[in-house]
Order: structure tokens, then C-alpha cells, then sequence
């Protein structure tokens, strides 16, 4: 063999060997792309999932975020900060702990329950950024805008709309937490845990 064919017989090899080594990492690119493709699917899956339950779950016609936006401009500044010196309310808010808690406040029309729970909604939502779910009852309302179902469901929609599509985990938790506090709140007849 003269030193050009074994020359030539080398390069062969390096290029032989250089094509393998091609193809490894295109076969390993592929693999990563498929993996990629599955993961991107699988969160879209979750993500419609996600959407239609919201979807099924909003009473449609209510509109709550407006009503603290709009009773947020219209308070008074310093208005129902009496409620913070409360001390079953301070100890309320400030729990550091992860177990679900309801503040039910209930009154004659006209008392000012809906600017006050504006202002504990506003101070919740600075203090516990996940987790808030509120509503606003009027008489004013339609007669199904103030069931407890209309409630139930705003309350789950606004639970489910803020967690992460990929905490599946979470939002079981979150709203089987905070669905055995509402049952614990609920009359018997309205689908409570009976008290007795």
C-alpha cells in the first residue's frame, strides 16, 4: 500500500467516523425535539383543559372584579381600617399558615360590607398574592347572581384562574382545601356539613 492509498484510507476513516458521530448527535437532536414536541403538547392538553373548566365553572354574567375596582376608587382613604384593630380579624389575616379561612360578613343593605371587604380583598391581595377568592351579594341582584352555587362557582373560577397550568397538583389541593372550608361554613340544607 503506497502512502497516497493509506492517506486516503485514513481520510476515509475520519470522514467514516465523522458521519457516525453526525448522526449520533442528529439522532440525540431528534430525540430532544420529540421530547420537546411532548412536553409543548401535553401543556396546550393542559392549558385547554384548564380553559374549558374555567369556562364551565364562570357564571358568566357576573362581573365581581368590577365591583371591588369600583368600590376601591370610591372608598374614602382610611375608611374601615377600624377593621384591622379587631383582634379575631388581625389574627385572621396574618396566619402563616397554608390552612384554608373564610371571612363571612353579613349585615342589613346599606351598612358599608362592600367597601370594607374591598379593602380586606385589596390588603389580602398584597399580602397572600394566591389563594383570594371573594364575592359581593346585592339584592339589587338577579336572584340566581346570589345562590350559593353562583357563589361556589366564582369562588372555584377565581381559585382555578390563578394557579399555574402545570401545578395540577396544586389546584386539586387549593380547591379541596378551600372546598372542605366552604362546606364547613354552609347551613346543612345548602350542601354543609351538618354542625350536630
Amino acid at each position: 500500500m503506497t502512502s497516497n492509498e493509506e492517506s486516503v484510507r485514513l481520510v476515509k476513516q475520519a470522514l467514516a467516523l465523522a458521519a457516525q458521530q453526525q448522526q449520533s448527535q442528529n439522532d440525540a437532536l431528534d430525540e430532544i425535539k420529540v421530547l420537546l414536541d411532548y412536553e409543548r403538547n401535553q401543556r396546550l392538553e393542559k392549558q385547554g383543559a384548564r380553559q374549558g373548566y374555567l369556562k364551565w365553572v364562570k357564571v358568566t354574567d357576573l362581573n365581581v372584579e368590577s365591583i371591588l375596582k369600583n368600590r376601591l376608587a370610591r372608598r374614602p382613604k382610611g375608611t374601615g381600617n377600624w377593621i384591622y384593630d379587631d383582634g379575631i380579624i388581625s389574627s385572621w389575616m396574618s396566619s402563616g399558615d397554608e390552612t384554608p379561612r373564610i371571612l363571612w360578613i353579613n349585615a342589613d343593605p346599606g351598612f358599608g360590607k362592600t367597601f370594607l371587604v374591598a379593602h380586606v380583598v385589596e390588603e389580602l391581595q398584597h399580602t397572600h398574592p394566591t389563594g383570594i377568592a371573594y364575592f359581593f351579594c346585592s339584592l339589587n341582584d338577579e336572584p340566581t347572581k346570589r345562590t350559593v352555587q353562583a357563589v361556589l362557582r366564582f369562588w372555584l373560577y377565581q381559585l382555578v384562574r390563578e394557579v399555574d397550568v402545570d401545578g395540577e397538583d396544586v389546584v386539586t389541593s387549593l380547591v379541596a382545601g378551600q372546598w372542605c372550608a366552604i362546606l364547613h361554613i354552609l347551613p346543612a340544607e345548602c350542601g354543609g356539613v351538618s354542625k350536630t
